[in-house]
């Protein structure tokens, strides 16, 4: 559920996260500090919706995990501040059985641009488990996978107004209908 603090890691190697302030549109994304280390600072910037893609095959890479190791897990959600495109990273972590404990340096591989930052986690957790425990302090868009039940998916935003609880349909970007309706014309309907 939090990080933990390798004296072996370079501090320039650690990934910062985001801090987000909710607007009207949805969250403006801004350099954060940690632990009175500020990040490389980068232009604010309206957070675009993480795609639906990488989430739902988070989502089954997280069952697979839980059928096979009945373990928590975490990936995290990382942002390039340039680009706007989302990607997934697994950091070390420790598996139990209710959850995992992650370092947020070492995600980064040593090619990794500075303008990465954590925009979100997902986890998975015990079916029984008590999914806003589970979200870490960092700022993002959280998603929670408790596997076996009916609604296994939970998301959460922690943003300047603090920790609340989302529409998992909400805060997802559905690059699914983009990719059918891109494929459309060259699709012949009998």
């Amino acid at each position: 559920m939090s990080q933990s603090h390798d004296p072996m890691m370079v501090p320039d190697h650690l990934i910062h996260p985001i801090s987000l302030i909710r607007c009207k549109c949805g969250w403006i994304a801004v350099s954060a500090c940690e632990r009175g280390r500020p990040g490389p600072s980068f232009p604010p910037f309206q957070l675009p919706l993480p795609p639906r893609q990488r989430l739902d095959w988070l989502v089954v890479a997280g069952h697979r995990f839980w059928n096979r190791h009945q373990r928590g897990m975490v990936a995290l959600l990382l942002i390039n501040c340039h680009t706007r495109h989302w990607n997934i990273a697994w950091p070390s972590q420790k598996c139990s059985k209710d959850a995992a404990r992650w370092s947020q340096t070492a995600a980064r591989s040593p090619g990794s641009s500075a303008m990465v930052r954590i925009g979100g986690t997902f986890r998975v957790i015990a079916p029984e488990a008590c999914p806003p425990e589970h979200v870490p302090p960092q700022a993002g868009l959280h998603f929670v996978l408790r596997p076996f039940l009916p609604c296994p998916l939970s998301a959460f935003v922690r943003d300047n107004t603090g920790l609340k609880g989302a529409d998992v349909h909400r805060l997802l970007a559905d690059d699914w209908a983009e990719a059918v309706d891109a494929a459309m014309p060259r699709l012949r309907l009998d």
